[in-house]
């Protein structure tokens, strides 16, 4: 028996799977904003154009899933291409396979293994892909990660954001980005569950905050300097926002706001107090309050219905989480609850 070949990252999310170049630009021109299409089939040389007879050696594939702030795509493309673009928003590409070139202002960058960039709002830029490439492109909008940046220093911020543009993978901040990319696409493309908004809150803000340490910008001095120690009542009132709001999303400008503090400020003095970040800490509050639930369960609740009130994504996840907290299993809890009520 043949072995199936994996499916393509994001494939519960499919945008297009196109032969036709025309179809492609199309779709591109409207949801993306692109120019200047560049088609270089296998074997042929470049004319500058779209012509319908090259359509037998080319396809593109694109998986793309929106969420509130961020987006992030698989892009897949067998035949050379080249486009122009100037979105309002941050990008930065992870290459999966292949080599491609991205112009920036007129300065080129290779994409590839060991090195990426960060493209900016505001600047026209050019792409052009080598045959079989393939990448996860992540984009983030620039107010939030404007808004991120106030809420972490506890400084306004305002202004175009500046990066440097080249990075490269051998940077230890990049890699736990590129782990936490590949962990959501497989979370996003598991069929047994949905991830929950709480959840899905919680893997957007911190992929902007990875993205801001990974990538360093005209703010990053604010990112690295001391932050002043919170104070014992500005601790609780951080605790008691986590605990009343657990079944909620909860984002780090809220965290900073009710403690009248920055973000970053909240969340080392969360380590040096209590021994843990603060959304480790509102994990441990969501076990706590799933128990009470299950504990008071009636008869349509289940498992699933309780991992998905509380942000896990995953029933499987969730049972593991919480055993390792309780020595017991969610279901073994409500089976108990249900016995003791019977």
């Amino acid at each position: 028996m043949l072995d199936r070949p994996s499916p393509l990252p994001l494939h519960r999310f499919p945008l297009v799977d196109t032969r036709n170049p025309d179809e492609f630009r199309d779709l591109s021109v409207n949801v993306f904003g692109v120019h200047g299409f560049d088609l270089r089939p296998p074997g042929r040389n470049a004319s500058g154009g779209l012509l319908r007879e090259r359509q037998g050696g080319f396809r593109a594939t694109m998986n793309w899933v929106w969420l509130k702030h961020i987006d992030l795509g698989l892009m897949k493309f067998n035949a050379s291409l080249g486009y122009r673009v100037d979105p309002n928003v941050v990008r930065q590409q992870f290459p999966l396979s292949g080599s491609a070139k991205t112009t920036i202002g007129g300065r080129p960058f290779v994409i590839g293994d060991d090195s990426t960039c960060v493209i900016p709002t505001g600047v026209d830029t050019r792409h052009d892909y080598a045959p079989e490439y393939s990448e996860l492109r992540l984009r983030i909008q620039e107010d939030a990660l404007r808004s991120k940046l106030s809420a972490m220093t506890g400084m306004p911020v305002s202004g175009q954001l500046k990066f440097h543009l080249r990075t490269t993978f051998r940077n230890p901040e990049l890699t736990r980005l590129r782990r936490l990319i590949d962990h959501l696409v497989v979370e996003l493309d598991r069929k047994e569950d949905e991830i929950p908004d709480q959840a899905v809150a919680q893997y957007e803000q911190s992929l902007i905050v990875c993205f801001l340490f990974a990538n360093r910008n005209n703010f990053s001095h604010l990112l690295e300097r001391e932050q002043p120690q919170l104070a014992a009542s500005q601790l609780r009132c951080a605790e008691e926002y986590i605990e009343a709001h657990a079944s909620l999303p909860i984002t780090i400008e809220a965290l900073a706001a009710v403690s009248g503090a920055s973000a970053l400020s909240v969340s080392g003095d969360f380590r040096k107090a209590r021994g843990m970040a603060p959304l480790a800490f509102l994990k441990c509050v969501r076990l706590k309050q799933a128990r009470r639930v299950l504990q008071a369960a009636d008869a349509g609740t289940t498992v699933a219905t309780v991992a998905s009130r509380f942000g896990f994504s995953g029933s499987a996840r969730f049972a593991a989480d919480y055993r390792q907290a309780f020595g017991e299993s969610p279901s073994a809890t409500l089976a108990n609850s249900r016995r003791c009520k019977s």
